[in-house]
């Protein structure tokens, strides 16, 4: 949580963990037991580029480490 308040105004929304999951493609629907790689929640932060999102990314203490995508706005 330390992390958090540390990128201040940047945070959007902490976010929550993920946990299950369902596959829906091609009109079929598969429940997801096991995947390769594993995503364990977001978190939405505002950054000007990727560029600063990776800078702010960098300082989290997540040993797992952090996957960084760009929303589009519709």
């Amino acid at each position: 949580m330390a992390w958090f308040g540390s990128i201040g105004e940047h945070l959007v929304d902490v976010g929550n963990p993920i946990q299950g999951g369902t596959l829906v493609k091609g009109g079929s629907v598969t429940e997801l037991t096991s995947f390769d790689d594993l995503v364990g929640g977001y978190s939405l932060i505002n950054a000007n580029d990727i560029e600063e999102a990776a800078k702010l990314a960098k300082t989290c203490p997540n040993e797992a480490g952090i996957r960084i995508f760009e929303t589009i706005p519709m």
